[in-house]
C-alpha cells in the first residue's frame, strides 16, 4: 500500500515545523482506571531523550501487564512515585506540542494516574497540545475500514514496519517514543517536495554576516 502524501496545510505537518513538540509514550499496569503509569519517556523535537523513568504504582502489576512489557513490581521498588515524576512531566509538557502514538490513551493514563494516588487532575490535554500520530499515520497509509467508516488505526510496530524501518524495543516507553519520532521523521522526509520541508527536523541555522 502506498503512504498517501502529505498536504502542506496538513495541522499535523505544520505543528512539527514550529520545533517546540515532545514525543510520549507510557507502559501502565492495565488500559482502563484504576490502571497506572509504571514507566514514562519522552523525548524532545531532536529526538534526545528528556525523561525516562519506571514509577512506583500503588496497585501490584497484573501478571496479564507483566507479559506484555516485562515490567514487574519488583522492578518498581526503588523507582520515584507518581507524585514525584508528574512534577517533572508537568514542566517538561506545559505549553508544548505533544506527539503520542495514541494520545488518547497515555493522556487518560496521566489523568488515571493522578485520581489512584489522590490528587488534583492537572487536565494534562489543556497544559499542552496532544497530537495524536496513530490517527495522522492512519489517513497517511489509507487503509480503509468499511466498519468503522474510517480508516484503519496501524499499530506502532506495524507501522514501522509498514515503513520499512528498524522495529526497536516494543513496549518499552522510550523504544515506543524512539519508533514513534522515526516514524514521524522518516514520512515528512519521504514526502518532503521542496528543500524547506526536507529541513523541517534538521533547520540550517545561519550564520552571522
Amino acid at each position: 500500500m502506498t503512504t498517501n502524501f502529505i498536504d502542506m496545510d496538513d495541522p499535523f505537518l505544520k505543528m512539527v515545523k514550529r520545533n517546540r513538540f515532545v514525543v510520549l509514550d507510557t507502559e501502565t499496569t492495565g488500559l482502563r482506571y484504576p490502571s497506572e503509569i509504571v514507566q514514562i519517556a519522552i523525548c524532545d523535537f531532536m529526538g534526545s531523550e528528556i525523561l525516562n523513568t519506571y514509577v512506583r504504582c500503588v496497585l501490584k502489576i497484573p501478571k496479564e501487564a507483566t507479559a506484555i512489557h516485562g515490567i514487574t513490581n519488583d522492578m518498581l521498588e526503588d523507582a520515584p512515585a507518581w507524585g514525584v515524576v508528574r512534577d517533572q512531566v508537568y514542566e517538561i509538557l506545559h505549553g508544548k506540542d505533544v506527539i503520542v502514538y495514541n494520545a488518547a490513551f497515555d493522556f487518560s493514563m496521566l489523568e488515571f494516574s493522578d485520581q489512584v494516588i489522590g490528587v488534583n487532575n492537572i487536565h494534562w490535554h489543556e497544559i499542552c497540545d496532544p497530537h495524536c500520530a496513530m490517527l495522522w499515520y492512519a489517513d497517511l497509509y489509507g487503509e480503509w475500514d468499511d466498519y468503522h467508516g474510517t480508516n484503519r488505526w496501524q499499530k506502532l510496530t506495524n507501522a514501522v514496519h509498514q515503513q520499512q524501518l528498524i522495529v526497536g524495543n516494543a513496549h518499552d516507553a522510550m523504544g515506543d517514543v524512539q519508533m514513534t519520532y522515526a516514524l514521524v521523521k522518516h514520512l515528512l522526509a519521504k514526502q518532503a517536495s521542496d528543500h524547506l520541508l526536507s529541513q523541517l527536523l534538521h533547520p540550517t541555522i545561519p550564520r552571522d554576516s
